[in-house]
């Protein structure tokens, strides 16, 4: 009797195979008879499978994420994996910017099916300067206030989907959902008397009323990507993506997310592009938060003090041009396996496990607003929307580290390049693997 091709390589080994032995004298063992074997029914007890932080600062959600940073994700399933359960939570800012959602997932059949419950917070900023007024010991200054508002969007969704596998990296999905969006919109004022700070408050400012939405998609994904330390290293990941909305607005969104990876050993080519649009009676509808660009997770390097600067330059700069119904955005990156196993980086370690990133990024937002919404004129400036619009690009260098595949750290140095010479270098952090 021969077990060749059964054994896993390699064939040939140092010292005695006690398996292959004991198979080929099968006279040794005895066949256990039914009344030796307890018959145990099968239960479909979840248990918890994997425990992990993922990040997903993106713009877009799906329907087992959720695009919340720097929190805590769970799966949970039964032994056989026929029913799934997802768990993500997360808190970014205040207590006002807690998220969490939770998905099932029944995959016994080949259509797969779920449904999903989710509270997640889209925050919006605006900072600028304005001539104000204080009450100090009974006299009134003349000071300039350096305004940030915070406009925050809160989705209360409920959603039911399906998806149907073609194969092992590409699938249809389908779905249909309920969500009620409400508002909160808060202003902190910096008040500065011969550049010097005198005085910090914070008020909250009115916020339109909340409505309730329905929507139905449809969606093309793939995803082959083979992930290394921080980040996919070869392979691709798309999705294509179409939604109806009707309810309390009416229009369509368009979503195209193209990802494109090289691995040229000992190093990565990554590339990216991004675009979503909204289309129909209400896709500029002020009530909607404006798709933004300068988010770190897209192009990087456009924080608030560059952008102030680039504000007081004269290249006819302005902030409101990085807001729109529509957007593109564009990455190129080289990434380099920096620290960890041996075999694919420079650095052995044991303990710190890191890929050095080389980063060019790129975006545009453009698409009218509408101008009788008196909420949306108060947040976002209408002059720009009639300007002819102009990309933004940033450079600059990234180490992403793995902290024990709990979660990952992206410090960042970028360079914003718009302007007239006056923005500079900064540095920011992200909680999210490489796109």
């Amino acid at each position: 009797m021969t077990f060749d091709a059964a054994i896993l390589p390699p064939s040939l080994r140092m010292g005695r195979d006690l398996v292959v032995t004991n198979l080929k004298q099968p006279q040794l063992f005895s066949i256990p008879t039914d009344d030796q074997i307890e018959h145990i029914p099968y239960e479909k007890r979840f248990k918890l499978d994997h425990i992990s932080q993922q990040a997903g600062a993106g713009i877009s959600t799906n329907r087992l994420g959720g695009g919340l940073a720097g929190g805590v994700n769970m799966i949970f399933s039964d032994m056989l994996g026929d029913n799934q359960l997802f768990g993500g939570f997360a808190v970014n800012g205040e207590v006002y910017d807690f998220g969490g959602q939770i998905a099932f997932v029944n995959q016994k059949n080949k259509v797969n099916w779920g449904a999903s419950v989710s509270h997640i917070p889209y925050p919006a900023y605006r900072t600028y300067w304005q001539q104000d007024t204080i009450r100090v010991n009974g006299d009134t200054l003349q000071v300039m206030n350096l305004a940030q508002e915070v406009w925050r969007t809160f989705q209360d969704r409920a959603a039911a989907f399906a998806y149907f596998p073609i194969s092992k990296s590409l699938r249809f999905e389908a779905g249909a959902s309920f969500s009620r969006y409400s508002y909160r919109r808060d202003k902190f004022n910096n008040y500065f008397l011969d550049g010097n700070r005198v005085l910090q408050d914070r008020e909250k400012l009115p916020a339109p009323n909340g409505f309730n939405l329905q929507q139905v998609d449809v969606a093309y994904v793939g995803d082959n990507s083979q992930f290394g330390i921080a980040s996919p290293m070869n392979g691709f990941r798309h999705r294509f993506q179409v939604e109806k909305y009707f309810g309390g607005l009416d229009f369509y969104s368009l979503l195209v997310d193209y990802r494109r990876y090289f691995w040229i050993d000992p190093f990565n080519i990554s590339f990216r592009a991004l675009h979503q649009n909204r289309i129909g009676n209400d896709a500029a509808n002020g009530i909607l938060p404006p798709f933004a660009v300068f988010y770190p997770t897209l192009v990087r390097g456009y924080g608030w003090n560059n952008l102030y600067l680039l504000e007081q330059g004269e290249s006819g700069f302005n902030t409101d041009d990085l807001l729109g119904s529509k957007m593109l955005v564009g990455n190129i990156e080289i990434r380099i396996p920096f620290t960890g196993p041996e075999r694919l980086t420079p650095i052995k370690s044991k303990f710190l496990f890191s890929e050095l990133t080389l980063f060019l990024d790129g975006g545009l937002a453009w698409g009218d607003w509408n101008n009788e919404n008196q909420f949306e004129q108060s947040i976002f400036s209408q002059s720009s929307s009639f300007r002819k619009r102009k990309p933004i690009f940033s450079t600059g260098v990234a180490l992403r580290v793995n902290v024990f595949n709990a979660m990952i750290l992206e410090p960042f140095y970028a360079i914003p390049l718009q302007g007239d010479g006056m923005s500079r270098g900064s540095f920011g952090l992200n909680f999210t693997p490489g796109w």
